[in-house]
């Protein structure tokens, strides 16, 4: 994976044939690693679930510029979560703690489509309810 990264990181300085051989290589090496037989437990656990759903998924920041290699994004969007939880110490009932990532989820897909924190939160309760599921 790290060299995968590092690859990563020089691809505004690749050429697409350069980026597609270094994915054919990783793929393959990825490959070979996946082929092993874990001894532990945990690891057969993690190889059976990487083979299942991450395979297609690990290595796609090569093959599509626009994503990139590390999730360091999805970390900083839930850090003002996690600095919230940590202040407060947590919620003290489920329907809070929902309350709260559906007002963060909400906020956060305005955001992305340019509107701000209260237009976006206006627009969310003017639409209809979905029922809730049990």
């Amino acid at each position: 994976m790290q060299k995968a990264c590092a690859i990563g990181r020089r691809r505004p300085d690749l050429a697409d044939t350069t980026i597609r051989a270094h994915a054919r290589d990783l793929a393959r090496e990825r490959d070979r690693l996946l082929a092993l037989e874990p001894t532990q437990i945990d690891a057969n656990h993690l190889r059976a679930s990487m083979v299942v759903d991450g395979r297609g998924k690990l290595l796609v920041f090569l093959t599509r510029r626009d994503i990139e290699p590390t999730n360091n994004v999805s970390k900083r969007a839930l850090r003002p979560s996690v600095i919230f939880r940590k202040v407060t110490n947590g919620f003290r009932s489920a329907w809070g703690a929902k309350a709260y990532a559906d007002i963060c989820s909400v906020v956060a897909t305005g955001r992305i489509h340019g509107q701000t924190p209260l237009a976006s939160l206006r627009a969310a309760l003017a639409t209809a309810p979905v029922a809730a599921h049990a």
